[in-house]
């Protein structure tokens, strides 16, 4: 049975897993990242990285909200 939990305890949860050097999958919400992402469709995965090259999608937090980009 899948579960839907805030977004807002989502990304704490991946932060968290991410930090300590493990992976995180999760499928990806809203429209910003169309066409490249799909709305409820496409799942990424995310983890730390200690550099990055040109076109990586990245996860950060930007005045207490994360974004994915």
């Amino acid at each position: 049975m899948k579960q839907k939990i805030k977004t807002k305890d989502l990304m704490e949860l991946i932060e968290e897993t991410v930090a300590n050097g493990q992976q995180a999958k999760f499928k990806v919400t809203g429209t910003s990242m169309e066409p490249l992402f799909k709305h409820g469709l496409t799942s990424v995965t995310l983890e730390k990285r200690t550099s990055y090259r040109a076109n990586d999608v990245v996860l950060f937090k930007y005045q207490g909200t994360f974004k994915l980009h």
